[in-house]
């Protein structure tokens, strides 16, 4: 009985130490079980965070990509409608001109058909002519009554200046003229020859541009010049010598000149006022000199201020002499309208 107790006791020891040790076991077990949940509940966490963050990448990524396509897309939408429109426009300027091109070739091709422009040239070919001849005609009168004046206003003071400045007497005043008849003739012979190879209008250019140094030489000397004095006689002498040279030049072109711009049923009535102009400036010269003897200075200078005036007008309407060489508006002037 004691021995069956004993043994019960025993069993009943081994068993709750056996039930200990498993419930220990169990527990541990329990615990790793534990550990191992919450470790995987880590990992799934740490897996859904990351996926979840992919998730927002891709969306982050692909809405980057759609905006982009979308802009690209604008882009692209606003590139084809610029395009469209300057196709539209140069599509309607190629249309315009087109038809202004059309336009010109009907009135061109009318024109032709109605107009005759031979015609038309010619008539424009001739008004040009008669302005120029006008206006070449008013530059020689200009210049014929200038180189007038100022020969009989020199001859006019030159016998009291010479009086007056050097105290020369009749004898003195008639060698010097007739030494200037000597001049004005060889001058004419000269040009008589001269004129063959020149033109008339070179030769009025050459010659006003001597009287206007002669006239500048008598402006620069007179007012050194002293009462009595022989000082300044031979630079005297050479502006006298160079204006009668110059003057034959400028009486002789400017006749042949406008007789030349002149047309031939015009001839009388041209030359009529030519010399009209020509007798006023003979009787206005004396006069304007013999006003002036006291005040020679001032008559030398007008008479240099106006040489250069007629040397500027010869040379503004030299070009337009060569129109009466052109061969072209020679063909196309009638012979009863040429000089």
């Amino acid at each position: 009985m004691d021995e069956s107790r004993a043994m019960m006791e025993t069993l009943t020891v081994k068993i709750c130490d056996e039930i200990q040790t498993a419930e220990a076991e169990l527990a541990h077990e329990t615990y790793n079980f534990d550990l191992e949940c919450l470790q995987r509940q880590s990992n799934t966490d740490s897996l859904n965070k990351q996926l979840f963050q992919e998730c927002l990448d891709y969306l982050s990524d692909k809405k980057i990509s759609i905006e982009k396509a979308l802009l690209l897309n604008t882009q692209l939408v606003n590139t084809y409608r610029r395009t469209l429109y300057t196709y539209y426009q140069i599509k309607t300027r190629l249309m315009v001109q087109e038809t202004i091109q059309s336009a010109v070739d009907h009135i061109t091709k009318f024109l032709v058909d109605q107009v005759d422009f031979e015609t038309v040239h010619r008539e424009a070919m001739l008004k040009v002519h008669r302005e120029e001849l006008q206006q070449q005609q008013e530059v020689l009168l200009i210049t014929a009554f200038i180189a007038y004046f100022n020969q009989t206003a020199l001859e006019t003071a030159l016998t009291p200046f010479t009086n007056i400045q050097f105290g020369w007497h009749e004898l003195e005043v008639s060698v010097l003229f007739a030494i200037a008849g000597i001049e004005i003739t060889l001058v004419y012979v000269i040009l008589h020859f001269v004129t063959k190879k020149i033109h008339d209008e070179a030769i009025l250019l050459f010659a006003y541009i001597i009287l206007s140094i002669a006239c500048s030489i008598g402006v620069i000397i007179l007012p050194f010049s002293e009462v009595g004095s022989d000082k300044y006689l031979p630079v005297f002498l050479l502006f006298v010598g160079l204006d009668i040279f110059a003057l034959p030049l400028i009486a002789v072109t400017t006749t042949s000149l406008f007789t030349q711009q002149t047309h031939n049923d015009q001839q009388g009535i041209g030359q009529g006022i030519q010399r009209f102009v020509i007798n006023v400036a003979t009787i206005i010269g004396p006069l304007f000199a013999g006003s002036l003897l006291k005040a020679t200075w001032l008559m030398i200078s007008f008479m240099f201020i106006i040489v250069l005036i007629a040397t500027l007008l010869v040379t503004l309407v030299y070009p337009s002499f060569s129109l009466s060489n052109n061969d072209e508006l020679s063909a196309l002037i009638p012979p009863e309208n040429k000089k």
